[in-house]
């Protein structure tokens, strides 16, 4: 069994990777570690109009929730990016169906923010 140290949104962890048909228990110190570790299952956006980002950086607010009903204009969210604050608007009008980034979140040019149901 081998021991590594890995990183996941700053926060580290130690993980032991067992090679299949290895005993745990011939390692003379195997102590098991149990840490409680949030499950993130991907999700595919729902059908609809995705709204990606423009340029990258990290999500300052988000102005909507699943359900509101948006107008071409309207502030969906905030996006720090270089040091300023760029207002991402809803391109037509419609209903925001899934919200798939949060506060605090960085995001690269073109991952979905949300998806709008064009109504």
């Amino acid at each position: 069994m081998k021991k590594y140290q890995v990183k996941v949104d700053n926060e580290e962890f130690v993980v032991q990777i067992k090679l299949i048909g290895e005993d745990v228990a011939s390692e003379p110190n195997a102590t098991p570690v149990k840490k409680e570790v949030e499950e993130v299952t991907p999700t595919a956006p729902v059908s609809g109009e995705p709204v990606e980002a423009p340029l990258g950086g990290t999500i300052l607010k988000i102005n909507v929730k699943v359900g509101d009903r948006v107008k071409t204009g309207d502030v969906l969210l905030t996006l720090e990016a270089l040091k300023l604050e760029n207002e991402i608007a809803a391109l037509s009008n419609g209903k925001v169906v899934q919200i798939m980034t949060s506060v605090g979140a960085t995001v690269e040019t073109g991952d979905t923010l949300l998806v709008l149901e064009k109504e």
